[in-house]
Parts: C-alpha cells; sequence; structure tokens
C-alpha cells in the first residue's frame, strides 16, 4: 500500500495534497512531474550507443557568394609570327635554319615548313624545337630526295612580363 505523507479533504471533498503517485492515481487525479521523479528507484547503467540514423534530406541551395577580386594581367601580350627566310636544302643533304623574336620577345612556339610553291615527300624534319634561351625557333631537315627544296622556319612570339 502507498504512503501518504499529506492528505486532507476539505469539507467540500477536495483533494488538497498528496505526495504519493499511487494516492493521486486512486483518486484520479494526474500526476506532475516532480511527483513522478520522487518516486523513481536508483539510476541505472549507461545503455549501449544506438544505430546511426538514416541520412537526413539534402538542404536548400545557398546564396551566391561576392564576386571575387579582379586577377592579375595575362602575361602574353604582343603575339607575333616571325618567318624567317626561304633556305635552300640540296639533294640528298641535310640543313639547319633559325628564325629569331623581336627585341624583348619570347617564343612560344614554331615549325618548319616547306617554301611556297615547293611540293615534295622527300623532307624529313629532324629537329624542331625553341632556342634554349627562348629568343627563337630552331629547325633542321634532310632532303631525301634527288632535287633541292626550299624551306622556311617559323616563330610564335610574344611579349613576356
Amino acid at each position: 500500500m502507498p504512503r501518504t505523507i499529506a492528505l486532507a479533504v476539505l469539507a467540500l471533498g477536495t483533494l488538497v495534497g498528496a505526495t504519493t503517485l499511487g494516492a493521486q492515481q486512486a483518486l484520479g487525479a494526474r500526476p506532475d512531474a516532480k511527483t513522478v521523479l520522487a518516486n523513481q528507484g536508483p539510476k541505472g547503467d549507461k545503455g549501449d550507443k544506438g544505430d546511426r540514423g538514416d541520412k537526413g534530406p539534402p538542404g536548400d541551395r545557398g546564396l551566391p557568394g561576392a564576386m571575387g577580386p579582379t586577377g592579375p594581367t595575362g602575361a602574353a601580350v604582343g603575339y607575333e609570327v616571325k618567318v624567317g627566310g626561304v633556305e635552300v636544302v640540296p639533294a640528298n643533304s641535310s640543313h639547319g635554319t633559325a628564325v629569331v623574336c623581336s627585341p624583348g620577345k619570347k617564343v612560344v612556339g614554331g615549325g618548319v615548313g616547306l617554301a611556297q610553291g615547293t611540293a615534295s615527300t622527300s623532307v624529313v624534319v629532324k629537329e624542331s624545337y625553341p632556342d634554349p634561351r627562348g629568343l627563337g625557333w630552331i629547325t633542321s631537315v634532310t632532303n631525301t630526295g634527288s632535287v633541292q627544296l626550299t624551306v622556311t622556319a617559323y616563330a610564335i612570339c610574344i611579349t613576356a612580363n
């Protein structure tokens, strides 16, 4: 039987106070949190960790960020294509040629081609590369045919910052 610390009934039959859960429930009263806590047993051991929950829905898209600062000026300006002179490559021989960039410019590309009006399948490009100092383009070709050929070297140059 539950303990009752104080129970007072007024002449009108109203429950004034009860401190045990059993007394309140017996009279049809709803227990308050304070009363329930007062009648709890000792604290139990910590339980095992629960399983990970499901992934939540994706969040709303954020607002666009502020515009970033202006980037630095590009490093390449003053583009020019330098065309070397027409070079004669005698039959069954090799010949090297080069083209140099204008002062203050650096080479970024280049090559060699048969001069205008020359058609042949007997030319072999042996070398085509930038000058190690970046000042122009160097080429070397071999003519495997029985007639002379004409070739021209090209360099793509820019003003480098």
